[in-house]
């Protein structure tokens, strides 16, 4: 019986050092546009599914030496969303470039130029065009118009 004990726990001791090997594996070096590629092939595959593909069509940072994809969003509602399908996305991108380690970073930026307000109003119009482009209010003063 206490052969069987010590069989036991050098057969745990292998399978403990097997895994610690796949943790062990090199972080293999992909470029950002193989990452990028892969992600938008991805994407496409869910186009039947509008909020999957909204959720999915952006652009996203990849971080090479720690493996890692940044992907930033404009609010909660995307990001539940994408942590819905978070775990088929990680699976697809470990498949494709074969290392364990891949990491994929989510953040809620409020700010980002997707999430600009919109603008309804002639007025809102105006002062949109005049950041945009100074010389618009040159033009307006010159031509001699006026806000209705």
């Amino acid at each position: 019986m206490a052969d069987e004990l010590q069989k036991s726990v050098e057969s745990s001791k292998g399978l403990a050092s097997q895994e610690d090997k796949t943790d062990d594996l090199p972080v293999v070096k992909v470029d950002a546009e193989k990452v990028i590629k892969a992600w938008q092939d991805f994407a496409s595959q869910r186009k039947e599914n509008a909020s999957e593909y909204t959720v999915l069509n952006r652009n996203i940072l990849w971080d090479e030496l720690n493996a890692s994809l940044i992907v930033q969003f404009e609010n909660d509602l995307l990001l539940t969303n994408f942590n819905k399908i978070k775990p088929v996305l990680h699976q697809h991108l470990v498949d494709t470039f074969g290392f364990k380690k891949l990491e994929i970073i989510t953040e809620v930026v409020e700010n980002l130029e997707s999430a600009t307000k919109p603008l309804y109003t002639n007025r809102d119009k105006y002062e949109h065009l005049a950041k945009q482009n100074p010389l618009f209010q040159e033009f307006v003063k010159r031509l001699g118009l006026e806000l209705e």
